[in-house]
């Protein structure tokens, strides 16, 4: 893979922006995924200039002027490899010293229709620069994937067809049908940290901004899922269908909550009923005694 720059550019960075980019629109958060997916592929883009043949070599100052989010995406890298970062770099005091400035931020929007309140919610990869300015991490990424991508179509090497960067939560307006719910997924016994940042659009800024939470008193609540099964079996001799409800396990709900899709869901709860067939056969042949006892009563 390292003699042939087309193949360590798609297997080894492409590759890693693209697992980062599918955890990033999964929306999922409470494990440090995008983070971590994000620190990958950094590395990758960083340590990309490295591998370049003679010919097409470029120093860490060259990059940074045909693309500055190179020094962020540099300096990411280098911060959480060795934690602190006290040298200078090319371009003067790097823009992170610490892992610590690396933050997860999960952005909720307040959207308002017709109704009523919806939200929209989304996690970004922020920067916390030593210059002040807080920079996303997520759009550096693109921008530097891109630059790569453009040089190596320029080289006559690969036909790279740049990616688009992902949209900053807030920037437009977002139909009901289209705001994101996250899923959080919390390891027992762990730390469960997360910041949260909470927008309203304003509408006519067509755009969204800070709440301000002065003096707000804000609760979190947080929940196992409980999952269970109503069925229902219509019956020839009987008026009305008879029901009966079947609860899921924690292991079961917790595993429902998991999947992704609703044929998934279908799938697993539609096993959980085979395996319980007896129960609910015997759950349903009580409940039609009952109503045939009823049906019977003067």
């Amino acid at each position: 893979m390292f003699d042939d720059l087309a193949s360590l550019f798609y297997h080894n960075v492409v590759s890693a922006y693209d697992h980062y980019a599918a955890i990033r629109d999964e929306n999922t958060s409470g494990r440090n995924q995008h983070t971590r997916a994000a620190l990958e592929a950094s590395a990758a883009l960083y340590h990309f200039r490295e591998h370049l043949p003679s010919q097409y070599a470029k120093t860490r100052a060259q990059v940074v002027v045909g693309c500055p989010e190179y020094r962020l995406v540099a300096d990411v890298t280098n911060a959480t490899k060795h934690r602190t970062l006290i040298r200078d770099t090319s371009e003067g005091p790097p823009l992170v010293k610490s892992a610590e400035d690396v933050e997860e931020i999960t952005i909720v929007t307040r959207f308002e229709d017709e109704q009523g309140e919806y939200t929209d919610t989304q996690s970004v990869v922020f920067i916390n620069c030593t210059d002040g300015v807080r920079r996303n991490l997520d759009t550096a990424l693109t921008r530097v994937l891109n630059y790569w991508g453009n040089e190596l179509k320029r080289w006559d090497i690969v036909n790279y067809v740049p990616r688009n960067a992902p949209e900053l939560p807030g920037t437009r307006y977002v139909p009901r049908s289209l705001a994101r719910v996250q899923t959080k997924e919390i390891i027992q016994g762990l730390r469960f940290t997360q910041r949260i940042q909470l927008m309203r659009f304003d509408a006519s800024k067509g755009c969204a901004v800070p709440i301000d939470l002065t003096g707000a008193n804000i609760e979190y609540t947080i929940y196992k899922p409980r999952y269970s099964v109503d069925i229902t079996v219509k019956s020839p001799n009987l008026d009305e269908p008879i029901k009966c409800s079947l609860d899921l396990t924690d292991e079961q709900s917790l595993a429902v909550a998991a999947l992704k899709t609703d044929a998934e869901r279908r799938s697993y709860i539609n096993a959980v009923i085979t395996e319980h067939r007896k129960e609910i056969s015997d759950a349903m042949a009580a409940g039609a005694a009952i109503a045939r006892a009823k049906k019977l009563e003067p």
